[in-house]
């Protein structure tokens, strides 16, 4: 799969963090439901982990999660007109809150291959 999406040289973390981002912005528009949501994250993180050439921390996926849910699509909602949009605001802002307190409690030798277990 290639995703040129905000294409640039940096952590990749943030890529594997945006692709779950997107997939809570599926979920909150009512495209997938969170069972499915859940399923595609875990499918995605293994997925990734075993071809990666190196490990990407958990911690750090969790952390870029957090902002993206805030800085990409809590904004989202905030710019475009949705009936519900300051429901939703409220809804990924909470989501980047519980991924952050998750991210506390996860062993800091954690991969993003068990990252899955921790999203709310």
């Amino acid at each position: 799969m290639l995703d040129f999406d905000s294409c640039c040289v940096g952590h990749p973390g943030y890529d594997v963090a945006n692709f779950l981002a997107s997939m809570y912005y599926l979920d909150a528009q009512d495209f997938v439901d969170a069972g499915l949501r859940r399923e595609i994250a875990r499918l995605f993180l293994e997925g990734y982990a075993a071809h990666a050439r190196w490990p990407i921390p958990a911690r750090a996926v969790m952390g870029f999660l957090s902002g993206l849910l805030i800085h990409k699509q809590a904004f989202k909602y905030a710019k475009h007109f949705h009936a519900d949009r300051v429901e939703k605001v409220g809804q990924m802002l909470a989501l980047a809150d519980a991924v952050i307190e998750r991210a506390k409690e996860m062993p800091a030798h954690c991969t993003c291959a068990e990252a899955w277990k921790a999203l709310p």
